[in-house]
């Protein structure tokens, strides 16, 4: 049974595909193989340096939480209590006479693991914190930073 040219041409595409499914998937492997080797090497002659930038990234998400406190006791002194939400920096919210904002000039910073700053008033206190390095709450690697009135 001879095939048609639909069939011969058929059968070529995919021919085709599968050679360039197998390149792909070659390049794939041998650049993580590279990245592997190249990760070895670095740990060996560098010993320590995932933990150094482990504690850099620490660093950093404290002091981006830092950075948000001042800003939510500016909101406080105007409006006599911390917003409900870390967007009430940027955003006036309903029936809010006394707003003086934006508080903040720019987007609310993802953590040093790119996930959002976690935040949670309550009453004439708030809390700040990041889930860091496993991006799970309430787990002994969090990041956090309380504020509270302070008594006049």
């Amino acid at each position: 049974m001879a095939m048609s040219k639909f069939q011969v041409i058929l059968l070529a595409l995919i021919a085709a595909m599968l050679v360039v499914h197998t390149a792909v998937a070659t390049v794939i492997l041998v650049e993580y193989w590279h990245f592997r080797e190249l990760r070895k090497t670095l740990e060996h002659r560098f010993p320590g340096l995932e933990e150094e930038a482990l504690q850099a990234r620490r660093m950093a998400a404290a002091t981006q939480l830092r950075a948000l406190k001042g800003p939510l006791e500016v909101y406080r002194l105007d409006m006599g209590r911390y917003p409900d939400t870390l967007d009430g920096l940027r955003m006036r919210p309903s029936n809010t006479p006394k707003w003086n904002g934006p508080y903040i000039d720019r987007e609310i910073p993802l953590d040093a693991w790119a996930n959002p700053i976690q935040y949670r008033r309550s009453g004439d206190k708030f809390e700040l914190w990041s889930f860091g390095p496993d991006g799970k709450n309430d787990t002994p690697d969090d990041i956090r930073l309380g504020g509270s009135v302070r008594p006049e």
